[in-house]
């Protein structure tokens, strides 16, 4: 792409410590993280997509990469029938640069190479990122609604937190028995996932005959637990450790959160509460993922996370994440449960409007293992 200053290509291996300097960089909020991606860039984004594809956009006067963005492809349920559809991410830019116009010349450089022939894409904007919430009220101004896309709200999205302090107590309801998978298991677990799967927009499309590899490395078929009822498998859901590939790191606390630390903590310590972790901590966390349950049943859910609770305070984890859409039935086994949440939206994202109107509406889901 021309341009007066900036230069958008591809990004090559060489590129990694860059990319991971920009990752370094902190969101704002009264918890300021950094969701950060050492040492390899290039692996974490080999989760987030099937067909990754990241760019950098250098700055031509001294050649530093000034920001980098993913614009890569994952295969989704969408309407029920298996589709390849884009997902943005990972946008960084470095701080000395948010003022440039650089934000602008990216959405340019979509609109002219990727967008428009392709329809519609999908991302995540979380409440606190600044950057692209500015972006989006942006489109209010006239002269600017050539270059930024409609970003169409498809719905709300929730991210628990949940601190792994002390067991809970659990009466089992129903006649459910919960066990890890093996081996054995994955014809009946494949079978079992793309028949619920489908239901939910957006689902990613999995094929557990490839766990270990790319898309789905560090999984095994003793990462993920199953519910039976009756011998039939109700129920399934994962867990995913990638802290060698991907780390939240607690940056710094708000005056106000900083005078409370103590006081929260030492709560916490007594009742079995969310404990806040030192500045600079990288949380000990595990994702699940691949939630997948007959009739979507919270009961059965319950089961399961009870499960994968007490396989996390084995395990030593501090911290289990979910991610789900806010009107989600299975979002009520949370309840019990002492946790942080983060909201976002989630958005559709096209310079046609029309490409939208043939989506239908219901519960999405999106990995948060693969945000």
């Amino acid at each position: 792409m021309k341009s007066s200053r900036f230069q958008i290509t591809l990004a090559q291996s060489e590129d990694n410590q860059d990319i991971c300097r920009l990752f370094r960089i902190p969101f704002a909020g009264e918890i300021s993280l950094a969701m950060e991606r050492e040492p390899d860039y290039f692996l974490g984004a080999r989760i987030q997509y099937e067909q990754p594809e990241t760019y950098v956009c250098r700055d031509r006067s001294n050649n530093r990469i000034a920001a980098c963005f993913s614009i890569g492809k994952r295969n989704v349920f969408l309407n029920g029938r298996k589709t390849l559809l884009r997902y943005y991410s990972d946008l960084r830019i470095d701080p000395e640069y948010q003022k440039a116009s650089l934000l602008f010349n990216i959405c340019l450089y979509l609109k002219e190479h990727v967008v428009l022939p392709e329809g519609f894409s999908q991302t995540i904007v979380f409440a606190d990122n600044q950057i692209m919430n500015a972006l989006i009220d942006s489109r209010s101004h006239k002269r600017l609604r050539p270059i930024v896309p409609f970003y169409i709200s498809y719905g709300q999205y929730i991210t628990h937190t949940i601190a792994i302090r002390k067991r809970k107590n659990f009466k089992n309801s129903l006649h459910v028995v919960v066990r890890q998978a093996q081996k054995e298991d994955i014809s009946i677990m494949q079978r079992f996932f793309d028949g619920e799967a489908r239901l939910k927009q957006f689902y990613p499309c999995y094929d557990f005959s490839k766990l270990s590899k790319d898309y789905y490395y560090g999984l095994t078929p003793e990462s993920y637990f199953l519910a039976f009822e009756k011998n039939q498998l109700v129920g399934l859901v994962g867990i995913w450790d990638q802290k060698d590939v991907k780390q939240t790191r607690v940056v710094k606390y708000s005056n106000r959160l900083k005078f409370l630390k103590p006081f929260i903590n030492a709560l916490s310590s007594t009742y079995g509460g969310f404990l806040l972790p030192d500045e600079e901590t990288k949380l000990n966390a595990v994702m699940l993922h691949a939630i997948v349950i007959k009739n979507n049943s919270a009961k059965i859910f319950r089961h399961l996370c009870k499960t994968v609770y007490e396989y996390s305070q084995e395990k030593n984890y501090e911290y289990m994440i979910c991610g789900l859409d806010e009107q989600d039935s299975l979002n009520e086994v949370f309840k019990g449960y002492m946790k942080r949440e983060v909201r976002g939206t989630c958005y559709l994202v096209s310079y046609d409007q029309n490409s939208l109107q043939k989506i239908n509406k219901g519960i999405f889901y999106l990995e948060a293992a693969r945000i």
